[in-house]
């Protein structure tokens, strides 16, 4: 049951774009207003219902991942508008793939074998290679617009941060929280776990 509750966000984050692009005369003002509205109705449903519990600090850095999630999302949209949604996504969502698995690797110490480290960054070369030949288009076409392109690219690798950023976010409080536990064992503690002194106290 799990597994298909993980392919629910996957079919969302699918469809949204031909939603959108389905919109006609939006702006991309209008395109992330929506989105982020419907976003926080969504969150506050679920927050409602299920009543997880949070400290300030787990919310405000749960704020600043909504953030950084909202400037990779007005990055994908000035792609819709000026590559199409075809270009874009593959682009887009192939930058993550890339990005998140890195910053785990380099700052949460994931794929701790040798093996797993090999085969890992295999997969993100050929992602790598992937994204490349998706971002070539044919010459005469309003989306193989040299200038076109290459700004709207620029654009997507930087606001693509926002999105690697904001996942990684979850990942460093329970990365955090592992850490305090540890040292909790050991009365080792140090000024990042005051909050959860705090708490404990």
């Amino acid at each position: 049951m799990k597994y298909i509750f993980l392919f629910i966000p996957a079919i969302g984050w699918g469809l949204m774009p031909l939603f959108v692009a389905g919109v006609k005369k939006s702006s991309i003002y209008n395109q992330i207003v929506g989105s982020v509205l419907g976003a926080f109705i969504f969150g506050a449903i679920v927050t409602a219902i299920l009543r997880p519990a949070f400290d300030a600090t787990t919310f405000l850095f749960a704020m600043l991942a909504g953030a950084l999630w909202t400037v990779g999302q007005v990055g994908q949209y000035v792609g819709y508008a000026n590559i199409g949604v075809s270009e874009t996504m593959p682009i887009s969502t192939g930058l993550q793939l890339i990005g998140v698995p890195l910053v785990g690797v380099l700052i949460f110490g994931e794929w701790s074998s040798s093996q797993a480290k090999l085969f890992g960054f295999l997969g993100i070369i050929a992602l790598i290679i992937g994204v490349v030949f998706t971002s070539l288009t044919d010459e005469g076409t309003e989306e193989g617009n040299k200038k076109n392109q290459v700004s709207t690219l620029i654009i997507l690798v930087f606001t693509t941060l926002g999105y690697i950023s904001s996942s990684s976010i979850p990942k460093a409080l329970k990365f955090r929280r592992n850490n305090f536990l540890r040292r909790n064992s050991r009365n080792d503690y140090c000024c990042f776990d005051l909050p959860y002194l705090y708490q404990a106290n």
